[in-house]
């Protein structure tokens, strides 16, 4: 089976990287829609791959990531763009998280303005381990997102997308579907600097309602270049999730978490298309449900290349 997949990952990135190389640059020309895109192979190691579980289970893994991509101008100053995104991650010791993660979508732009359409799939998802063969799920979303191009180099953004989970038969009462919206802000700088504030609601119903909540989040981007030398990024959020069970025998009953995550990254050019990357995020959880409590750190590195 692994080999199976190692083949399959060896084609679809020489596929890609043949794309790549024999595709026509990026141009205004409309008789010929540039076909482009981008891969990332990313190592990484964290200190807890199923955070909030009875133990700590640290591991080693490895994410391919291909984007390929097409675009093309429609006419009235409308450029539109096709693209497919798939995700391979594979895990040194815990093998059953294998996963690959499918999305596609279409962007349509005018000057500063974008709409995004788009819709994903993630099938045999390993939720936690578990004595009774783990709590494997299913999940889809589809997804819309806006932005908008004001004087100053100043975007307003906003979005809404649903999800829907499906768990085995043996975890099937902890089924869901949610919805998440966001309304935010960006001003983009020179010389590559870029800030972005958004806020974040998310409200997951679960089919027992064991597992309901609601949650808001406040999220910081920024982003800045020294020029030739390195670039870095920095995501900050902090959310509120309220869980919203009404059955005083749950374990969720009144249930509140604080969950802050924090994401650094420094890249730079080496050669070409290529650029080099490490990251490290840090993710923390207090609980009213003190099992739920968790802090858990994930650092790597990162080699992606596109057109």
């Amino acid at each position: 089976m692994l080999l199976t997949h190692g083949l399959a990952i060896r084609r679809m990135t020489g596929a890609l990287l043949l794309g790549l190389a024999l595709g026509p640059a990026r141009q205004a020309d409309a008789a010929s829609p540039p076909l482009g895109g981008e891969i990332r192979l990313e190592a990484f190691h964290t200190d807890d791959l199923f955070p909030g579980g009875s133990t700590r289970e640290s591991d080693d893994g490895v994410r391919l990531s291909l984007r390929p991509e097409w675009s093309a101008r429609v006419g009235h100053g409308l450029r539109t763009k096709l693209w497919a995104k798939v995700v391979v991650e594979r895990y040194r010791h815990w093998t059953d998280r294998d996963l690959e993660r499918w999305e596609a979508g279409l962007d349509v732009k005018h000057g500063a303005h974008r709409l995004r359409l788009y819709g994903g799939t993630t099938p045999d998802e390993l939720y936690f381990p578990s004595s009774a063969g783990g709590a494997f799920l299913d999940r889809r979303h589809v997804g819309l997102e806006a932005r908008a191009g004001f004087a100053l180099s100043w975007f307003a953004l906003g979005g809404i997308e649903y999800e829907r989970e499906d768990f085995v038969t043996n975890y099937n009462e902890r089924d869901d579907h949610r919805w998440t919206t966001f309304l935010g802000a960006a001003r983009e700088f020179e010389s590559g600097r870029r800030a972005e504030l958004s806020y974040r609601y998310r409200r997951q119903d679960s089919v027992t309602d064991l597992y309901t909540y609601g949650q808001n989040a406040l999220r910081l981007d920024a982003e800045w270049a020294v020029p030739r030398i390195v670039s870095a990024a920095i995501r900050v959020e902090y959310a509120l999730r309220d869980y919203r069970t009404g059955q005083s025998f749950a374990s969720n009953f009144g249930r509140e978490d604080d969950r802050w995550k924090i994401l650094g990254r420094l890249h730079r050019k080496v050669v070409g298309p290529l650029d080099a990357e490490v990251f490290d995020e840090w993710r923390r959880t207090a609980s009213t449900r003190l099992s739920k409590n968790y802090e858990v750190n994930t650092v790597g590195v990162a080699l992606a290349a596109s057109r």
